[in-house]
């Protein structure tokens, strides 16, 4: 064999070699997400790489259709490592879209999610797979965190501070937005409570751990730092440009969880008033206890409309128009909010046409007529609403 074959022989070995490496099924899938990566892309792909376990990685790039050019680093480090899946998308999907097309893309028996502006110390996925190996019955592991405001700096040599230290896990800890920016779980967590929520921009991370911690998902607590976090400024979770907006997801999310760590939630109320009122059977006392929760839970969100129209469809049916009136109007009055978990046929028929039916017997004809109006918008086959309507288009046509 020549010199130049025998170069290329060695050459081919190596590759060979490496494809052997990488072939394997991986243990840890991590997902990250590309976009405005410019000034940190080349120190992420030199951090990542180095974790002691990469061989048993997959590291699946998601390009969200970013305008800066981190594609040609991305595609020198695919060269040295078969293990780095890369796909770019023609249009931005939110974070947790990304994550969810990672996911289902992943391999991996854990997952743990990878920030371009963090920097971890190279033992970090080890510790964590080797606690998830250790604790069958544990979905997520997390661990502490150091901080600094300074881009690019190293997990070893940073100008940063420690955070203050995590709490170990309970389900009252999860008021605050638990586990932070690197943790680690089963993929199998999904199996069991779906994808990330893709409505959220901003805190859907926090989301799917309520979830799951809500469907008994047990987290842990790993002693130690293993983590550099940069604040940035810009950022999702932490730029001021985006404060108002991740306020109000939190809020929405502290709603829905809240009984989690013991705050009562409109949830949780609106729930008990609906069964209390299924099971009066007209009796007034247990009637009149659901109608305080009914109360209660609109004052804990006097966003939401339900339990308003609840109160109004109880009255009609006890023949009782004024109050039919006074709480179907109030309900009609408060704009359909934009959440998954609302009973849309109490906003888009039900109290237009409770409102319909009692502004009749209280003279209020112009919003009654409106009201009918409204409702036949969602329904224009329904008889009652028709009926509705021609009453007050006939009085009106009699009086000119």
């Amino acid at each position: 064999m020549n010199k130049k074959n025998f170069i290329l022989y060695g050459s081919l070995m190596v590759l060979l070699s490496m494809q052997m490496i990488f072939c394997i099924d991986p243990k840890i899938s991590i997902i990250t997400s590309v976009y405005k990566g410019d000034e940190f892309i080349e120190g992420f792909l030199a951090d990542i790489t180095r974790q002691t376990i990469f061989d048993q990685c997959e590291l699946i790039m998601i390009n969200a259709n970013s305008p800066d050019n981190e594609e040609p680093v991305i595609k020198q480090y695919m060269t040295k490592f078969p293990n780095i899946i890369y796909k770019r998308l023609d249009k931005d999907p939110g974070l947790y879209g990304v994550w969810n097309m990672a996911i289902t893309m992943s391999r991996g028996e854990y997952i743990t999610n990878a920030n371009l502006d963090d920097r971890l110390a190279h033992n970090c996925y080890q510790i964590h797979a080797a606690e998830l190996d250790c604790n069958p019955d544990i979905m997520l592991v997390y661990s502490d965190r150091y901080y600094t405001l300074v881009a690019n700096e190293t997990f070893e040599k940073h100008t940063g501070a420690k955070f203050s230290p995590s709490p170990h896990f309970s389900k009252e800890i999860m008021h605050e937005s638990w586990p932070c920016n690197n943790p680690m779980w089963r993929r199998t967590l999904h199996d069991m409570f779906g994808l990330f929520d893709a409505t959220y921009k901003y805190s859907g991370d926090w989301e799917m751990w309520l979830r799951a911690v809500e469907g008994g998902a047990q987290f842990k607590k790993i002693d130690g730092y293993y983590a550099l976090y940069f604040y940035n400024t810009h950022g999702l979770s932490t730029g001021t440009l985006f404060k108002p907006q991740k306020d109000a997801e939190d809020k929405k999310i502290r709603e829905r969880y809240g009984s989690l760590w013991g705050k009562e939630t409109f949830r949780e109320v609106y729930q008990l008033a609906c069964a209390l009122e299924r099971s009066s059977n007209g009796e007034q006392r247990t009637w009149a206890l659901a109608l305080s929760y009914y109360l209660k839970a609109f004052a804990l969100n006097p966003l939401r409309a339900e339990p308003l129209v609840r109160i109004a469809k109880h009255y009609y049916l006890m023949h009782d128009n004024a109050l039919t009136y006074l709480f179907a109007n109030r309900a009609c009055e408060l704009p359909c909010p934009d959440n998954l978990d609302i009973e849309k046929e109490l906003y888009l028929f039900t109290r237009y046409d409770l409102l319909a039916i009692s502004a009749w017997y209280v003279g209020q004809y112009e919003k009654g007529e409106a009201a009918a109006r409204k409702a036949l918008e969602v329904n224009p086959d329904d008889e009652r609403a028709k009926t509705n309507l021609k009453f007050y288009v006939d009085r009106k046509n009699q009086l000119t």
